[in-house]
């Protein structure tokens, strides 16, 4: 259902563009299609930055982290995450036989296979959890989170023999995550920097890290047992927290699947749909490694977005890359477009049909690529959400210092 609709969308793209594109024979400019108006974004950038260093300077900043905060230290994303787990679900009677995969192995072999009889990730969810007690479910989540953290002794049965060992540096490799410490460490809770955490993921590498900082200055908070201690900055895992070691989410907990999703968006009392809700109304707020395709997180925004209270987030983003075809990809398209004039010409259906020539669809890459980033500024216009694009995730570290330098 997905696909066709991901289909349809970009079919209904399509057509908005061939409704404004015209095609002029021998008089091709493509320097006429602007992919960005550089002198706007600019200003639009500036002004937020201005916003950003100033509730940075008076302690009223909100970070929302997501996977891309983690994923560059060796962690999965949620669905690679999901697939590994499947995967080494299937695979036990390897593990009995000492076959095992290293880390690298059961994330590239689970991407690779998977991606070719994909099962719905919910349903490898329910399949996974059927097998386990909820502690027995909680250590693989575990093991296969932190998969490339483990260290496995050279011992029959080595499952039940692994240790998670810490990185002589976590951010070394990572500098979106270090950028990310160094806010925090130069924050003081309740007079500047950073007010408090909202990430979606579940690891502690956050709070390793800033330990290893030596900023002390932090709670971590996952349900609502726990009572927010002041001179603390809260760092709110509202998707569950999965450490490495100590306590944390209990298996009903954790939002993992689309029954989980529901059921968080069902409960307006929801202890993470609750933080979430304050501080997006009344904080500023800036998302890293985020995008929205979290269901939740669209939900919660279209929900303050017809509050009276102002709403000052930011979210960064990449922009999106540009489509560009090769000799195949028009050979591609050309034999699909054939198939389709067939069918039209066989059903009658007298669709206006011909052929366009490989400059042509080149000049209708070009224009999806602006309608693409158009339709998306629109959308966080819409959840008054301000886009800062950038080019490449090397460039995250050096925005983030922006904030400290011009607080």
């Amino acid at each position: 259902m997905g696909k066709v609709m991901s289909q349809k969308l970009a079919g209904l793209r399509i057509l908005r563009l061939l409704k404004t594109l015209r095609f002029k024979m021998g008089k091709v400019r493509l320097g006429g299609l602007d992919m960005y108006t550089q002198g706007s974004e600019n200003n639009q950038v500036a002004n937020a930055f201005k916003i950003l260093q100033q509730a940075y300077k008076n302690g009223a900043l909100t970070l929302y982290l997501g996977a891309g905060a983690s994923v560059p230290s060796g962690l999965p994303s949620w669905e690679k995450l999901i697939q590994s787990m499947y995967f080494r679900n299937m695979q036990t009677e390897a593990i009995r036989q000492n076959l095992e995969p290293y880390p690298n192995y059961l994330y590239a072999i689970s991407e690779w296979v998977l991606s070719r009889h994909r099962e719905p990730l919910d349903i490898m969810i329910r399949k996974i959890k059927s097998r386990y007690t909820e502690s027995e479910f909680l250590r693989f989540l575990k093991e296969t989170l932190y998969a490339g953290f483990i260290q496995t002794e050279d011992l029959p049965d080595s499952l039940l023999r692994k240790r998670i060992h810490r990185p002589r540096k976590l951010t070394a490799g990572n500098p979106t995550l270090e950028a990310v410490v160094n806010l925090c460490a130069r924050t003081i809770p309740g007079d500047s920097g950073v007010e408090s955490i909202i990430t979606y993921n579940y690891d502690n590498l956050l709070e390793l890290a800033l330990e290893q900082h030596q900023f002390q200055c932090f709670q971590t908070i996952w349900n609502t047992r726990q009572q927010m201690q002041t001179g603390l900055m809260p760092i709110f895992h509202v998707h569950g927290y999965v450490p490495t070691n100590g306590e944390g989410s209990a298996v009903h907990e954790l939002i993992l699947s689309e029954e989980h999703y529901n059921r968080a968006a069902q409960d307006a009392f929801f202890w993470g749909n609750m933080v979430q809700l304050q501080y997006l109304g009344t904080s500023v707020g800036l998302m890293i490694g985020l995008s929205l395709a979290d269901r939740n997180i669209r939900r919660l925004l279209d929900t303050i977005r017809h509050s009276p209270m102002p709403c000052r987030n930011f979210i960064m983003l990449r922009k999106p890359k540009q489509i560009t075809l090769t000799d195949k990809d028009v050979f591609e398209i050309d034999q699909m477009s054939r198939r389709y004039m067939a069918r039209f010409s066989r059903s009658g259906s007298g669709v206006k049909s011909r052929q366009f020539i490989g400059m042509e669809l080149s000049m209708i890459m070009t224009e999806i690529n602006r309608i693409e980033k158009q339709d998306t500024e629109q959308l966080l216009k819409e959840l008054r959400i301000t886009p800062i694009w950038y080019e490449n995730h090397e460039e995250i570290p050096h925005l983030l210092r922006q904030i400290i330098s011009g607080s």
